[in-house]
């Protein structure tokens, strides 16, 4: 009895700690994509010349490829079907954005300064976007779980 307590407690704390290195990887890949969003547009349009809006067009593709490749073989590292998992990512992008600005409107109606309201968009966002990608959009739906390639026996 004693030893099943302990080894629950094991796997509790194994569990755990792999949810705490998806996160920290879910902020890495969200750090890059925040840096590929800035970063290449500024630099199509200060430096190779390209028109502003085709910039940021080129830039806001390049941070929604790289995410939905981060995210699927970095942070979850799931293998399941691609397609669903695209279609997926795709429709709930579309609607975090609606969401955050609707959050962002509704805080900033009701008093709150336009910078606390946008990181507190951003900050619930964050962890609204990892539980939906984390539990609906990268799983594998033969088995139903989402653990690491590496694991899998």
């Amino acid at each position: 009895m004693v030893s099943s307590r302990s080894s629950r407690r094991k796997a509790g704390a194994l569990h755990q700690w792999r949810r705490l290195e998806e996160l920290i990887r879910y902020g890495l890949a969200t750090m890059a994509s925040a840096a590929i969003s800035f970063g290449l547009p500024v630099a199509l349009h200060e430096i190779v010349g390209l028109a502003d809006t085709s910039s940021v067009g080129i830039g806001l593709i390049c941070a929604f490829a790289l995410n939905f490749v981060s995210i699927r073989l970095f942070v979850f590292r799931s293998d399941g079907v691609i397609k669903r998992q695209l279609v997926g990512f795709l429709i709930s992008t579309g609607l975090f954005r609606l969401a955050e600005f609707w959050g962002f409107l509704l805080l900033t109606k009701l008093g709150t300064n336009y910078a606390v309201a946008l990181i507190i968009t951003l900050v619930c966002s964050f962890a609204a976007k990892f539980a939906v990608q984390k539990y609906l959009i990268f799983t594998r739906p033969n088995r139903g779980d989402n653990h690491p390639l590496l694991e899998r026996r």
